[in-house]
């Protein structure tokens, strides 16, 4: 299914062209992922309601492209937590090479006895020009998030009550006033808190921890240092129950050392509950999009963008 965001009903940006990013795995957890390959782009038509599939070994994730991402070379950076919460699940992230103009990062959490069972989300970033100087440059963005359970209008049941989530964000910004050489992408661990009944969902990206950045073209060390620092605050949105869908129309922002005072900050987010329930017939995982932009007090605005997926604890 889509989801609302920005007011439009979609959960992927339109695309002029689409491309598959494809990230080997393995369901037993024993490959690093070294030989990834990248199809021919015109044998991997773009689906807006499927952008992902998983077959057991390899994720496709189908993002808004205007060539063809190489993924050979990828670099495999760590296993993180999944993002779902039991003992048969295992995660990766890998940073799609940096260079002169692209930068992305992935992150998929699957089922190593289950392959129809996962979740992959992520971001891209694309610069106009090849010279990493060029103040003439511009960058393009977006991120997208997908998982079977995600595409079915499903209402959530009625016994359904109170759920904490936590999970991944992973995100993408730029110096609105140097966009072409200062940006890059973030990731930090989201929790969110759920009230059903009362059909509202808040929560928060790096209260808990601190957000990790991969800076790209020429990032000020300034723009690394607030960003690391500060808490993104997903402020209250409405749940509507009948198709499992929430929209948010506030994110705000705070310093967490008081060493870099926010000015101001602003936002929008939404996203959608998966179809499956937990043990409590709360909805099993929530995934969602935030954009918005953060002014510092005397500096300059970053503008970002992220997706993120979390599992019911």
């Amino acid at each position: 299914m889509k989801v609302p965001r920005n007011s439009d009903v979609r959960r992927v940006r339109q695309i002029a062209i689409a491309v598959a990013l494809v990230l080997t795995l393995t369901g037993c957890g024993g490959d690093t992922g070294e030989d990834a390959t990248i199809p021919d782009p015109t044998d991997q038509p773009m689906t807006i309601d499927t952008p992902s599939t998983f077959d057991g070994r390899t994720v496709t994730l189908s993002i808004r492209r205007g060539q063809t991402i190489n993924t050979t070379n990828h670099s495999y950076t760590a296993s993180p937590p999944p993002v779902l919460h039991s003992p048969e699940y295992s995660a990766r992230e890998w940073l799609v090479p940096a260079n002169a103009q692209l930068i992305g990062l992935v992150h998929a959490t699957w089922n190593t006895e289950e392959h129809a069972d996962y979740v992959t989300f992520g971001v891209w970033a694309e610069r106009s020009s090849l010279v990493l100087s060029d103040p003439l440059a511009s960058v393009e963005t977006d991120a997208v998030f997908d998982a079977p359970e995600f595409r079915h209008s499903t209402p959530i049941p009625s016994s359904a009550g109170r759920a904490t989530y936590r999970g991944q964000a992973i995100g993408v910004y730029k110096n609105t006033a140097t966009p072409g050489t200062d940006y890059g992408i973030f990731a930090g661990e989201v929790e969110l808190n759920a009230d059903f009944q009362q059909q509202r969902i808040s929560g928060c990206i790096g209260c808990n921890t601190l957000i990790g950045t991969y800076p790209a073209g020429l990032p000020a060390v300034s723009s690394l240092a607030r960003l690391t620092n500060t808490m993104i605050r997903l402020e209250q949105a409405t749940i509507t129950n009948a198709n499992s869908t929430y929209t948010g129309a506030r994110i705000t922002a705070e310093s967490k050392s008081g060493a870099f005072p926010i000015q101001d900050s602003s936002g929008n987010w939404s996203g959608v509950f998966s179809s499956r329930q937990d043990g409590l017939d709360n909805p099993r995982a929530v995934g969602g999009m935030a954009d918005g932009q953060i002014t510092w007090e005397n500096a300059d605005t970053l503008s970002f963008s992220t997706a993120f997926i979390a599992g019911s604890e």
